[in-house]
């Protein structure tokens, strides 16, 4: 999709080729896609990008920002392929998931979760940038969730216990251990006295 984006943006003249230039360079030294570097460098908007796909493929646009999505509906798409195909989970109705994309022309990362979770897929493009900070959003809000919103587990509470349990008995096992010393040590030294106050007498 790389190529491709600067293409469009070179047909509709929203750069340069000397911008377009400058972002590869840019993409070739510090990663990344093409289109997040080109907003980076202040090339291009964000939603320009967005637009301009929409147009040209006949898809449905979206902002991101303006969906609160469930959780139900997340868990649909592990976070690995999420972040694979920079894809997002949006809405099921039925059979049909709708999900955000930064390239809707990626058949196979549709035919992989249509696969995947049995529905059919359809997709609506969304800005790189927004993709990837909703993917991040969300599946950690998913993670939280997995572990009780973010409460400790009955297994930290059980390392946290084995860790804090030889803090506690230590200066117990030692005044025992001292205690049993003095006491033996009382002992012999009775021990010895006894013969002496015999022969006294």
């Amino acid at each position: 999709m790389a190529v491709r984006i600067g293409e469009l943006l070179l047909k509709e003249k929203r750069i340069t080729p000397v911008q377009l230039q400058e972002a590869l360079n840019y993409q070739k030294a510090n990663g990344g896609k093409l289109g997040l570097n080109l907003v980076k460098l202040g090339l291009v908007k964000d939603e320009e990008i967005t637009a301009l796909l929409s147009r040209q493929y006949g898809v449905p646009s979206i902002n991101l920002g303006d969906f609160q999505i469930d959780q139900t509906v997340i868990k649909l798409i592990p976070a690995e392929t999420a972040q694979k195909y920079q894809i997002l989970p949006l809405s099921r109705s039925g059979a049909t998931l709708t999900i955000a994309m930064t390239d809707p022309t990626n058949v196979f990362a549709m035919d992989d979760i249509k696969f995947m979770t049995g529905y059919n897929v359809e997709p609506v493009v969304a800005s790189e940038s927004a993709v990837a900070e909703a993917i991040l959003r969300y599946y950690n809000l998913a993670a939280k969730a997995a572990v009780g919103n973010g409460q400790p587990s009955a297994l930290d509470f059980a390392t946290q216990a084995l860790q804090d349990l030889p803090l506690v008995m230590r200066p117990r096992w030692r005044s025992s251990r001292s205690s049993g010393r003095s006491a033996s040590r009382r002992w012999r030294g009775r021990g010895k006295r006894r013969p002496s106050s015999g022969s006294s007498t």
